[in-house]
């Protein structure tokens, strides 16, 4: 790329990028309305479900951010040939690291007031006060193996029956010995919190840390669920805080776990799976007890505090920093180098297919803990310590947008064949979805190779397919889809607390799954297309989310 100054001849509105940078924003309403009953780990979860929604999830999961994050790229350098490295990052500042910051302490709390509020509604609604879930459900994820007679060793220790639990161990029990899950006496135990329970197994020959089929040992466990008592007793029997399971993860990294709608969902899903009682009107103090049991210094906790700051669905506004600056860095040394621009050959099928499909298949491969958990599409990483694989993933869809604003300003020699490409994504999703929600890494290498190609090939497809076709329909300025454009960035900023309510509220209703989603998406797109129109834009904050109405860059927010 020549270094360019913002005196360089200032290149057209890209009308349907730009829109389709706005369609991106809206899906993400779409998928995260559609979480309460897709049958996936989330705070709140709907009596109904549906598979077909399950799909549609997993479906918008796997391209819509990748998108996005090569849609930022692209603009980042359209505004570059614009305004300059200082403009770039002055812009950026303003129109992410601005929101951010003020987003972390308003739109944040918020939405984690709401999502309280979300599960209480399904509490009351349901009438019960802890984590369970339906019965019928409950049984059908556990194939009734979790429900084990409460006469032999595991019913004793979830019961914390001491006097069973001697009687049973008198007679011969082994300590040691698995149920059908893979769990021992003390996982249960510790699971509970019944800390004289362990006491008692340990005594009596349990083994301080026996692995359950994921490598959890039972000081996992007791951490996970915020047994501050349990941890205490096992950590005193000599149990190892640093010993990994099989996803890497170790009881002193779940110490660091914040208590956010990734945390709450996933502890919700467990507890309701294994029928581990879960009071969430407790939950963050005793996970903050048992956190104190692991004692780590005063400048450590500082650190964990920080790196632990929870940004829940504002967290791709933090990936851009990072992204953002090396590529102000990049190109400000490719500017006093006077390298010339990227040749044709970058946006070609074959780099896409030998280079990008490739290194999106190796990032993939980091996801899910290694693919040893079921699941389609990235991680998330919520907190302000980013996970370095998931950074990586987006990463590469980032530094390709930067290239291809370089290579194929009108990205016509990218997307020509873009009906193809978009088969591609959705034959690749139907050919690997199956075994992505099997955990691929139990099913053998043969099958984490298919899942690392066929998600990196669906995304790459649904990617550039879906530039195709904003190509195709919306070249042309319409003032109505730019105004929703403009609209779609203070909508999923803000989206999250009117989704949990009204998942909360709609959780226990007769109502059908797709009725859910419908009402929820509705009412939502209402509500903030109404309040960006009237309290958005023609304020301040509009001028801080769009720039000035009258005469917007053509580099978006993106």
């Amino acid at each position: 790329m020549t270094s360019q100054t913002p005196s360089a001849p200032q290149p057209p509105r890209r009308h349907d990028l730009d829109a389709l940078r706005g369609g991106a924003m809206l899906l993400g309403i779409v998928l995260h309305a559609s979480l309460s009953v897709a049958g996936v780990p989330w705070m709140i979860r709907s009596e109904q479900s549906s598979a077909a929604l399950e799909h549609v999830f997993h479906f918008i999961h796997v391209f819509r951010m990748p998108l996005f994050f090569l849609l930022s790229g692209y603009f980042s350098v359209m505004l570059w040939q614009r305004r300059g490295v200082s403009g770039l990052a002055r812009q950026r500042l303003l129109r992410i690291g601005l929101p951010l910051l003020i987003g972390a302490f308003t739109v944040v709390p918020l939405t984690e007031t709401a999502m309280e509020y979300g599960m209480e509604l399904q509490r009351r609604e349901t009438r019960v006060g802890t984590a369970s879930l339906p019965a019928a459900r409950t049984a059908s994820w556990t194939r009734g193996e979790a429900s084990l007679s409460a006469t032999d060793l595991t019913g004793a220790a979830k019961r914390g029956d001491l006097q069973r639990l001697t009687e049973l161990l008198d007679a011969g029990a082994d300590a040691n010995a698995p149920d059908k899950l893979d769990l021992t006496a003390l996982h249960w135990a510790a699971a509970w919190g019944h800390a004289d329970a362990c006491q008692l197994l340990l005594e009596r020959g349990a083994k301080i840390s026996p692995r359950d089929g994921e490598g959890s040992t039972p000081l996992h466990t007791a951490t996970f669920f915020g047994r501050a008592d349990a941890v205490r007793v096992l950590l005193e029997g000599g149990a190892d805080p640093d010993l990994m399971d099989q996803n890497g993860t170790t009881p002193a990294d779940l110490v660091s776990w914040s208590w956010d709608e990734t945390r709450a969902g996933l502890t919700r899903f467990v507890a309701g799976l294994l029928g581990v009682p879960l009071d969430e009107t407790t939950i963050e103090a005793d996970l903050a007890a048992t956190a104190a049991v692991f004692q780590p210094s005063a400048p450590m906790r500082l650190l964990d505090d920080l790196a632990r700051f929870s940004l829940g669905h504002l967290w791709f506004l933090w990936f851009l920093v990072p992204l953002s600056a090396a590529l102000a860095l990049t190109l400000g040394i490719l500017g006093l180098v006077g390298r010339a621009a990227p040749g044709t050959w970058t946006v070609s099928p074959a780099f896409v297919a030998l280079v990008l499909v490739p290194a999106t298949a190796i990032t993939t491969a980091m996801q899910r803990g290694g693919l040893n958990m079921p699941g389609f599409g990235p991680d998330t990483s919520f907190t302000l310590a980013i996970d370095l694989h998931v950074l990586l993933h987006y990463a590469v869809f980032f530094a390709f947008g930067g290239l291809v604003r370089g290579a194929d300003p009108d990205t016509r020699i990218l997307t020509r064949r873009w009906p193809l490409l978009l088969l591609m994504g959705v034959a690749a999703y139907w050919l690997t979805i199956d075994a992505a929600l099997a955990a691929p890494a139990k099913q053998g290498d043969d099958t984490v190779l298919g899942v690392m190609l066929g998600e990196s090939i669906c995304a790459w497809g649904l990617v550039l397919g879906s530039m195709g076709l904003a190509q195709a329909v919306l070249t042309r300025e319409r003032h109505w889809v730019r105004v929703v454009a403009d609209g779609s960035y203070w909508a999923y900023l803000m989206h999250m607390s009117l989704v949990f309510v009204l998942q909360g509220r709609l959780a226990a209703t007769d109502l059908g799954p797709w009725v859910q989603v419908a009402l929820t998406c509705t009412v939502t797109f209402l509500a903030m297309g109404a309040s960006y129109l009237i309290l958005v834009r023609p304020t301040l904050i509009g001028v801080l989310l769009n720039g000035p109405r009258g005469g917007r860059a053509a580099a978006q927010p993106s």
